[in-house]
């Protein structure tokens, strides 16, 4: 059918109606064609609907793509990243907000992709502080893993710093002594 029809770039038109955050036509879609398994066609990058909705912060979309589906949220793309890990790669604070909010998400926590990042490796490697904050009140989250280069997200975070910022703060201050008239 049409429907399952993709384009050049492997996109269905489910898709497209959750890149342009069209509530109303993914509904429609799902609604009258459930039976095609539309939320489990991935595009030519290997993503899935719903990490379609991570990325552009689509929650209320997510939040069908999972009621109607409940299990789309375990689906990894084309790089093993799950929902959390595109949410996070892509800085989208609402979204990794709502997932680490809600015990039904935990599995994708500590979850590694293909390169054996979490997501607060992939939150600490792009710098997102805000993001590595959330991720770390998430009381799951672990510290300790490391990825398949052996560094921990604190690794990726050092190294995240610019050069610049890290002389400042490693090389200390001389104390300058201040003369004043009385």
């Amino acid at each position: 059918t049409l429907l399952t029809r993709a384009d050049s770039s492997g996109s269905t038109p489910l898709h497209f109606a959750v890149l342009y955050g069209r509530l109303d036509v993914v509904v429609l879609f799902l609604d009258g064609h459930a039976s095609l398994g539309l939320a489990s066609i991935s595009d030519g990058n290997g993503s899935f609907p719903l990490h379609i909705a991570a990325m552009v912060e689509q929650t209320r979309i997510m939040e069908e793509l999972v009621h109607r589906i409940p299990d789309c949220y375990e689906m990894v793309d084309g790089k093993g990243r799950n929902i959390l890990h595109c949410a996070v790669e892509h800085g989208r604070e609402t979204v990794v907000r709502h997932i680490c909010r809600n015990d039904k998400f935990s599995m994708l926590w500590n979850a590694t992709d293909s390169g054996g990042n979490t997501p607060l490796h992939l939150a600490a490697h792009h710098g997102y502080p805000k993001i590595v904050i959330l991720l770390l009140k998430t009381t799951s989250v672990e510290t300790s893993i490391t990825n398949n280069d052996g560094l921990t997200a604190m690794d990726l975070a050092i190294r995240a710093i610019v050069p610049g910022r890290m002389y400042y703060f490693q090389v200390p201050r001389r104390r300058q002594r201040v003369y004043a008239a009385c």
